[in-house]
């Protein structure tokens, strides 16, 4: 597991990945990924390589906030 996803897990998070594979993250039971971007169309994180995904800069920067706030117990 990589250490994106150990955090997606620690942060209890969904990974979204749309067909040309830009990959998203989303709290279960909201519409919206972290960026904002609502979840259309079909999840294709069981079905494309690792490899081959594109994590979106603004989900990535809304984790990390999300771990740095957490770890300051903010």
């Amino acid at each position: 597991m990589t250490t994106l996803h150990r955090l997606v897990k620690q942060e209890g998070l969904r990974e979204w990945t749309k067909k040309l594979g830009q990959q998203h993250f989303h709290v279960p039971g909201i519409s919206n990924c972290l960026c904002g971007m609502p979840m259309l169309g079909n999840n294709y994180a069981m079905h494309i390589a690792e490899e081959d995904k594109t994590t979106c800069d603004k989900c990535h920067e809304e984790l990390a906030y999300r771990v740095s706030s957490a770890e300051l117990n903010i």
